[in-house]
């Protein structure tokens, strides 16, 4: 859980970098979501100087990694509580308070 949870700090701070470029170069996004489909197609189109567009494409991929790390780790968490009837209990209850 601790891994997963610094894979989402590390995940964080990369998009924090994305919204300082953003800034750095006068731009406002209209989206609630930069990183959702609309939001990527968007950063996409951007026409940045070329040391912002270098950095914002590896972000993005950067992204994309820590994702895929984030989702394997959910599985073997996953996996390592199934078996435990109070890490379930514990997992349904998370779900409970986040609706």
């Amino acid at each position: 859980v601790r891994y997963r949870s610094s894979l989402i700090h590390l995940r964080t701070q990369i998009k924090n970098k994305i919204h300082s470029i953003l800034f750095r170069n006068g731009l406002r996004h209209p989206f609630t979501n930069l990183f959702g489909v609309a939001g990527r197609k968007w950063l996409g189109l951007l026409n940045l100087p070329e040391h912002f567009a270098f950095n914002l494409k590896h972000y993005l991929g950067l992204i994309d990694a820590f994702g895929q790390l984030i989702k394997e780790a959910d599985e073997r968490i996953e996996k390592a509580v199934s078996n435990n009837q109070q890490a379930v209990q514990v997992q349904i209850d998370i779900y409970h308070l986040s609706l």
